[in-house]
Parts: C-alpha cells; structure tokens; sequence
C-alpha cells in the first residue's frame, strides 16, 4: 500500500511538471520579444510603435503563462507536504522548498 501510494505521487508530480511547468516555460521561452517582419519597410515611429503593441501582447501572455507556473509551483509544493509519512517528524523543510521554488524561479528566468 504504501508502494502505491509513493508511486501514485511520483506521477502526480511528473504529470504537474511536464505539464503545468516545464510546457509553459517552453512557451515562454519560445515567445518572441521582436516583431521583424521581413516583407515590410518602417518608419522609425511606425516601428517603434509595432514593437510596442508587441511588446504588450507578449507582456500579457507571459505574466499568464508565469503565473499558471506559480500556481503549479504552490501545488507541488503542497502535493509533496501533505503526502501523508509514517513519521510525523520527517516533514519537509522551508530550507527545500525554497530550494525548489528557487529551482523553478530560475528556469522561467532563463526562458526568457
């Protein structure tokens, strides 16, 4: 019983990450902060203001897409803290989910 349900928990999390986290970090990464459309010329005004409707729209999908990450985040977190032990005493410390906050922290960083 106990086999099945560390096991049961290991593919809640794999399923989290996979897609929840590492799938919107991808998009993220994979999001383009400049619109250079090659088959058009631009005044210097005009280009600027293409970029910044770009920039917005990007903006706002981000800051969606990073938030669904937090989200799931706060749900591992939470997975993993109430999977019930056979010890009271070996709870998860802040130390490590900080660790892991921290780990996913860092990898929404570097896709952007």
């Amino acid at each position: 019983a106990a086999l099945f349900k560390l096991n049961d928990l290991v593919s809640k999390i794999e399923d989290l990450v996979e897609n929840r986290i590492d799938r919107n970090v991808t998009l993220i990464g994979s999001l383009d902060l400049v619109d250079l459309a090659a088959e058009e010329s631009y005044t210097l005004e005009r280009f600027v203001s293409v970029q910044e409707k770009h920039m917005q729209d990007q903006t706002v999908i981000m800051h969606s897409k990073s938030m669904e990450v937090e989200a799931a985040v706060n749900d591992l977190v939470r997975l993993i803290q109430t999977f019930p032990r056979e010890h009271v005493q070996d709870e998860v410390s802040e130390d490590e989910v900080k660790k892991l906050r921290a780990h996913f922290a860092g990898e929404l960083y570097s896709a952007v």
